[in-house]
């Protein structure tokens, strides 16, 4: 994404992202723990995800305790 111009939207995800941000997320976490992981923090409400031209590019999932 270097050099990127474009908008890049922050929204709440919905429920066709799932398979994205568990692709996303094994680049940091092992493949077993990545279920377990993205649901429970779409369970809570606590992520959000970046999209570029209708394509998920990022997200964070956070705690509020």
């Amino acid at each position: 994404m270097r050099g990127y111009t474009g908008v890049m939207e922050i929204r709440l995800p919905e429920p066709g992202d799932i398979d994205a941000l568990m692709t996303l997320a094994t680049n940091v976490i092992s493949p077993e723990r990545v279920g377990p992981f993205v649901r429970s923090y779409l369970d809570r409400h606590h992520v959000l995800v970046a999209e570029v031209e209708g394509e998920i590019v990022g997200f964070i999932a956070y705690r509020t305790d």
